[in-house]
C-alpha cells in the first residue's frame, strides 16, 4: 500500500477527525480554535487520494513553557495498525522539529492510544482527567531536540 504524508488544509482533515474522534456529533464539535492560526500545520496520510489518517500541529504552551501541541490525530479504522499512524507522527515530530520555535511537543492522549505515543518516545505527564463527552485522557510530552537524534533515554 502506497502511503503520502502531506501538509494539507483544514478542510481536507475535519471530516476524518470529526468522524473518528466525535463519532455521532456535530462536525463542529471536531474544530479547534486554533485550526486557522498562522502558525498551524495540518498533516495528512493519503491513500489512493483518499485522507485515512491526520494530525494538526499548533504552537501552545506547556506550563507556561513555550511549545508545540498535537491536536486531533485520527486514523480511520481500516487503516489503523499498518504504521500509517506512526509515520503521520513522525512527519509531525519532523516538522516540528525543522520549524523556528521549541522542541517540546504536547497532547491530551486518550487513555486507550497512551501505548501508541510511549512506543513512539513519548511520556505520560499527568494523572488520568476526564474530557467532558469524550472519556479519560492524560498528557503526554516529548522533547524532540534529543528525541529524533537518538539521545532518548533508553530506560
Amino acid at each position: 500500500m502506497s502511503v503520502d504524508f502531506l501538509q494539507t488544509s483544514f478542510e481536507e482533515i475535519i471530516e476524518l477527525r470529526a468522524r473518528v474522534l466525535r463519532p455521532g456529533r456535530p462536525v463542529e464539535t471536531a474544530f479547534f480554535k486554533e485550526d486557522h492560526q498562522p502558525s498551524t500545520s495540518h498533516l495528512a496520510a493519503c491513500c489512493e487520494g483518499r485522507v485515512v489518517s491526520c494530525v494538526s500541529l499548533v504552537r501552545s504552551p506547556w506550563k507556561e513553557e513555550p511549545a508545540w501541541r498535537l491536536r486531533g490525530m485520527a486514523t480511520d479504522e481500516k487503516y489503523q495498525r499498518q504504521g500509517i499512524g506512526t509515520g503521520l507522527l513522525q512527519k509531525l515530530e519532523e516538522l516540528a522539529l525543522n520549524s523556528p520555535g521549541p522542541d517540546l511537543v504536547w497532547c491530551t492522549s486518550r487513555v486507550e492510544v497512551i501505548p501508541f505515543y510511549e512506543k513512539q518516545g513519548w511520556q505520560v505527564a499527568s494523572d488520568l482527567f476526564q474530557v467532558a463527552g469524550v472519556g479519560p485522557h492524560r498528557m503526554m510530552t516529548k522533547h524532540l531536540n534529543t528525541d529524533l537524534h537518538g539521545l532518548a533515554n533508553t530506560d
